[in-house]
């Protein structure tokens, strides 16, 4: 889709930022339906797919030199079929030069908002060197709250090597139970784009799954134990100094998971933190919120309909 960073004529950018910012939605989503009607010749007619996507680059050049930012791109889109005579020249006659038109117009999209992103990242690393700190939140879509219903993540990363990770929270394939992922990545200190290397997700099970980030393929996991027996329920995970945090279902638990090993090193042991008066009003539910300030160096935690969100410190 034209606003989620991907499309079926190459140029992914993983993690690109908002999409739709500064484009009407009608727009963004005759880019799509564009992409969507063009993918089918892949099997259907291989040859004239070859067609559609050697344009579409020849049109997509010419954007980039004529389309430096969103208005200057959604000025090109106006014209609409118009957009793609040149290009429709050799002869191609069975693909409609507005499909082509709209294609190469949701491409460059996704680079213009990934370089936007990119940009923002540079300067929100800067302004953490200014205030002395030495891992920022340089990234967030979304909020937490409001997730999976839609999805939120976060970009948090190292001053001065660009180390991040990636923080995300958002629906599974069946609508049906929510996904934490967590995408090791690299910023570039020069550019400010993302390198994003294996994903951890967990799916309330007692599993922490490595994905390659552009197949999706499992590459890896580990079994989550404790004391040599398995946790499960794995439910809202956060990333804190490489260990991964990792709220146990039901219970008013925290595991402290090393990724590598999948070994629980410590258990946090929140039972009682919420009054037992909030919890007698029936209207509260179970603990499943954990949030860091990598700024302050702060934990928070909360629950599902929780009317208090807690600051808590650790200690041995």
């Amino acid at each position: 889709m034209a606003g989620s960073g991907s499309g079926p004529w190459g140029g992914d950018v993983p993690f690109a930022g908002p999409g739709g910012q500064g484009v009407p939605p009608g727009v963004l989503r005759s880019w799509d339906q564009a992409e969507a009607r063009l993918f089918p010749l892949v099997t259907a007619r291989p040859d004239l797919y070859q067609q559609a996507i050697s344009m579409i680059q020849r049109l997509l050049t010419r954007l980039r030199e004529t389309c430096p930012d969103l208005p200057s791109l959604l000025a090109a889109h106006e014209r609409g079929g118009d957009l793609a005579t040149a290009e429709l020249a050799d002869g191609a006659t069975d693909i409609r030069p507005e499909l082509v038109a709209a294609a190469a117009c949701a491409m460059r999209y996704r680079e213009l908002v990934a370089s936007q992103a990119a940009q923002g990242r540079l300067a929100a690393l800067a302004r953490a060197r200014e205030q002395g700190l030495a891992w920022a939140v340089v990234e967030e879509i979304g909020s937490p709250d409001r997730a999976p219903f839609i999805p939120y993540q976060r970009i948090e990363a190292d001053v001065s090597s660009g180390r991040a990770v990636v923080v995300s929270i958002e629906p599974d394939e069946t609508l049906s139970r929510t996904v934490h992922r967590l995408d090791e990545c690299q910023i570039d200190l020069v550019t400010g784009g993302l390198q994003v290397g294996d994903q951890v997700v967990i799916d309330g099970t007692d599993r922490l799954r490595f994905l390659d980030p552009t197949t999706f393929v499992e590459t890896g996991s580990v079994h989550v134990r404790d004391a040599g027996r398995p946790v499960d329920q794995l439910n809202e995970l956060e990333y804190i100094d490489g260990q991964v945090y990792a709220n146990v279902w039901q219970t008013d638990r925290i595991v402290r998971i090393d990724p590598a090993t999948g070994q629980v090193t410590a258990v946090i042991d929140l039972t009682g933190l919420l009054p037992a008066a909030d919890r007698e009003s029936g209207q509260v539910d179970v603990l499943n919120g954990i949030a860091y300030d990598s700024a302050g160096d702060r934990l928070f935690v909360t629950g599902k309909l929780w009317p208090k969100l807690y600051e808590i410190e650790l200690v041995s």
